[in-house]
């Protein structure tokens, strides 16, 4: 009895930081990506704070990727807000702008066959580099950024047909959480008391990027773009 009662508590645990309920659901799809074709979304209501609140789509587009020399789709994206209003149009100064439309999302959907899990996390390390501003800035998000590249890793490798999901969010107190819903369906939280964290993450794809990598730069224009619905 006492190895059974041991057992419960340790499933406890595991079940605190990783939960398996969808973070979004997603209003039915009355468009298709005009790249891809893959459905699209006009909203997404969140499930995780109990308030239900309804994200509403901000900008959608494909994201483009060199495969041995060749262009390919690799992903397509979706980007909503609780306040897309709030978000400014401009690769200058959208990053800025993500705290004031509040609650916000990024649904990535998988076109290529395979993305394996060593790309996803060296672009993203990369990306996520691109984005800090000095050495005070990078001391003070570090355990939060490693706890994200860490939720990443868990998920693993993508597959065609597959999706991710963030969900980012400032709380009540001040601190910011990140809901990193990898492709397996395993929602991973990520609680940080660093200011900026969420912005940082969606920087990614919003933020300072690359200037060589085109296929990222044309994604974040898209993403900016009102959508066609």
């Amino acid at each position: 009895m006492k190895i059974f009662a041991q057992s419960i508590v340790l499933l406890s645990m595991f079940s605190s930081l990783t939960s398996f309920a969808a973070t979004l659901n997603y209003a039915a799809s009355t468009a298709n990506d005009a790249a891809s074709g893959l459905p699209i979304n006009a909203s997404a209501t969140e499930t995780v704070t109990g308030q239900s609140k309804v994200l509403s789509l901000v900008g959608e587009g494909v994201r483009m990727d060199k495969v041995v020399g060749f262009n390919k789709q690799a992903y397509l994206a979706q980007l909503f807000a609780e306040t897309p209003a709030a978000i400014q149009r401009d690769p200058k100064t959208v990053t800025g702008s993500l705290t004031a439309a509040g609650m916000k999302a990024l649904k990535l959907t998988v076109i290529l066959q395979l993305i394996p899990l060593k790309i996803i996390v060296s672009k993203f390390t990369n990306a996520l580099d691109l984005n800090i501003v000095g050495d005070a800035d990078e001391a003070a998000y570090g355990a939060s950024r490693d706890a994200f590249l860490d939720a990443v890793r868990k998920g693993g490798g993508l597959s065609k047909g597959k999706e991710i999901t963030l969900l980012g969010y400032v709380k009540a107190d001040g601190t910011e959480e990140l809901i990193y819903e990898d492709s397996n369906g395993n929602a991973n939280t990520i609680d940080s008391k660093s200011p900026g964290f969420v912005n940082k993450i969606f920087g990614i794809w919003l933020g300072n990027i690359d200037p060589s990598d085109q296929g990222l730069l044309d994604l974040e224009t898209s993403l900016l773009t009102a959508p066609k619905l």
